[in-house]
């Protein structure tokens, strides 16, 4: 199951500086599966228990409280803006990661590398939103 994480409309629970990293935890995960041809439509749904790791960070703006729900979200990667990433991705290379929360926060951070993950087992739940 090719899954994608869509930051904007996602749930974040802390935002975490380690000595190495900065840990983005997302309680609830907007998640799509991807449509398989002659199978099944995408489908739109939710995950819980996602960690975004940013090794190498600098914090080059931030305004509290960091959490809640994400009104938008960028990764630049290589001068390219992506509003989403495959989950799980791991990119090697120089990132900007900007969030911007509903509760009128934000988040900008620069950092060596990027990587979105499962903490535990991948679980993909379907949305039941009409």
């Amino acid at each position: 199951m090719t899954l994608t994480l869509w930051f904007a409309e996602s749930e974040v629970s802390s935002v975490v500086a380690t000595q190495n990293s900065l840990c983005v935890r997302l309680s609830a995960a907007s998640v799509e599966s991807a449509a398989t041809p002659g199978l099944n439509e995408a489908v739109v749904g939710y995950a819980s228990g996602v960690l975004l790791r940013l090794p190498d960070f600098r914090v080059r703006e931030k305004s509290e409280p960091t959490f809640g729900r994400i009104r938008a979200g960028v990764l630049r990667v290589q001068e390219q803006c992506k509003r989403s990433c495959t989950l799980p991705v791991e990119c090697n290379t120089p990132v900007e990661f900007e969030l911007t929360f509903a509760n009128g926060a934000s988040l900008l951070v620069s950092a060596a590398a990027f990587s979105a993950a499962f903490e535990g087992k991948p679980n993909f739940h379907e949305s039941l939103a009409c």
